[in-house]
This record gives structure tokens, C-alpha cells and sequence, in this order.
């Protein structure tokens, strides 16, 4: 048998199952206000439970851990993406694997008109594409995009240069009018401004 002590220290007594009586909130203010901020009921208040969650107080703003060591800048991450791609086993290799294999010659058909078929093949031909397809494919696995441009020839009636610009040194602003072309913006790489004012052109 047991008696309930009528005694007080530090608040109302409660008693768990046959053991002694206990005080319900013996903490100092110090430890009550903690217990607070941690989401925690203080002893002896409405449930008389005890919450493990940890409320989350980061500003949705701010982002999550992953924002704090990836960079948000598109120079950073490509590089990123290219020393993933040169020094690890798997997805360097894998990637080489599907920009090669897939490619092969390049036949065009379903032309009937002559004339016009052979417009095309001097096009082909003139811009390398079997050649330069692997290349393309690469930079589009390893940094998610390719931004080209087709240099016409109007004597000729084709295109005969292809121009492939560094992903380092786009910006891209998309357009709010629907079926509208993004804007692009071409920023000239160092490498370019000598090349622009070397005396050997």
C-alpha cells in the first residue's frame, strides 16, 4: 500500500505506478524556458508528455543543406559536372560510351526530288556532322546543355560553319510571352578577346 504525500517542493506531487512520490517540474526557469524552445511541455502542464520534434525555424529562403555546399552559379557547376565526368570511373566512361556508340553515318532519305537531296548532302557535308555529332552529344551529357549557331552561306543556299559556344558563358532569360524564343546573351570568353586581337589573323 501506499499514501499520497501531501507535501509540495516545487509544485503539485505526482506518483508513477508503486515508486515514491516525485516533484512534477523541479527545473530551474533557466532549463524550463529551453525545454520550451525545444518544442518539449514542461512537466505537470496540459498532456504531461514529453515531444521529440525539433521544430524547424529555417527561413524557406534560405534553402536546404544541399544549397549550402552546391554553387548557383553556372560556371561553378559546370566545372563540377566536368571533373565528375574526368575522374570518376563509372560516369565518365558511361558517358563516352553513349556519345560514340549511338552515331553513325548519316543518310538522309525520304527526299524524292534529286536536285533538292543533293542541296542537302552538300550541307552535310560542308558542316562535318558525322564527325562532330559525338562532340555535341558530349558537352550536352556532362553539363546538361549545347548552345550552337549555323553560319549560312547565301551564295551557296546552306549552312557551312558551325559555331559551338562555351556553357561557361551563356545566359539564358526566358521569355514570358508563350511560344516565344528565350533570350540569350553571349558573353565573350577571355580566350576570345585574344584570339579577336591576336597579330596572326
Amino acid at each position: 500500500m501506499f499514501s499520497i504525500s501531501k507535501r509540495r517542493v516545487g509544485g503539485p506531487t505526482i506518483r508513477v505506478g508503486n515508486s515514491s512520490p516525485m516533484s512534477a517540474d523541479t527545473a530551474t526557469p533557466l532549463r524550463r524556458s529551453l525545454r520550451q524552445a525545444q518544442g518539449m511541455s514542461i512537466p505537470g502542464g496540459p498532456g504531461n508528455q514529453y515531444s521529440r520534434v525539433n521544430p524547424v525555424r529555417e527561413r524557406l529562403d534560405r534553402g536546404t543543406v544541399v544549397h549550402d555546399w552546391i554553387p548557383r552559379d553556372i560556371r561553378s557547376q559546370n566545372k563540377i559536372m566536368r571533373t565528375i565526368y574526368l575522374t570518376d570511373p563509372v560516369a565518365g566512361p558511361a558517358q563516352d560510351f553513349y556519345r560514340e556508340v549511338p552515331f553513325g553515318p548519316v543518310v538522309l532519305g525520304g527526299i524524292e526530288d534529286e536536285k533538292r537531296l543533293q542541296l542537302f548532302n552538300d550541307a552535310l557535308d560542308a558542316l562535318n556532322m558525322q564527325r562532330w555529332l559525338p562532340f555535341l552529344a558530349g558537352d550536352l551529357l556532362v553539363v546538361g546543355r549545347l548552345i550552337a549557331h549555323l553560319i549560312f552561306d547565301g551564295s551557296k543556299g546552306y549552312y557551312t560553319d558551325l559555331i559551338v559556344h562555351d556553357s561557361d558563358w551563356i545566359k539564358v532569360e526566358p521569355c514570358p510571352i508563350l511560344g516565344e524564343e528565350p533570350i540569350i546573351d553571349l558573353m565573350v570568353p577571355p580566350e576570345y578577346r585574344c584570339w579577336a586581337i591576336s597579330p596572326d589573323l
